[in-house]
């Protein structure tokens, strides 16, 4: 919630950052974190970095759809890790091309998902003036 209200609605909105500049920063912190949880270094820490920057500009991208909301963000991440903790993948699988092609195609699907929902809502906005 952090990240995705304070770290870049707050930024991009309140504070008039363009959209590029808030989501890099905020994915550059979300990062960052999650590789420090993951010791530091190199090898997966380096990738566990990489795909939350990546995921970073996906969840910007997610409340940016989703009029400044964090809701369609927080829904993906919640998601994610549920997936991971009901399933109980294993960290190899997690970490590994399987898990983060699964995690980019979430992330995509969601994306889609929302510019078509914000489609149907120029649409049906349309029709109702």
């Amino acid at each position: 919630m952090i990240f995705r209200g304070v770290g870049f609605i707050f930024v991009h909105r309140q504070m008039r950052w363009p959209w590029w500049p808030a989501a890099l920063l905020k994915s550059a912190v979300f990062g960052a974190i999650h590789w420090w949880s993951f010791g530091g270094g190199g090898g997966v820490a380096l990738q566990v970095l990489a795909m939350t920057f990546i995921g970073g500009l996906v969840f910007a991208a997610l409340c940016s759809l989703d009029r400044d909301t964090v809701w369609s963000a927080v829904v993906l991440h919640v998601s994610l890790n549920m997936a991971w903790n009901v399933m109980q993948v294993s960290e190899t699988t997690a970490i590994g091309w399987q898990g983060n092609s699964l995690r980019l195609s979430a992330a995509l699907l969601a994306v889609l998902g929302l510019v078509a929902l914000r489609q149907w809502r120029r649409r049906t906005e349309c029709r109702h003036r």
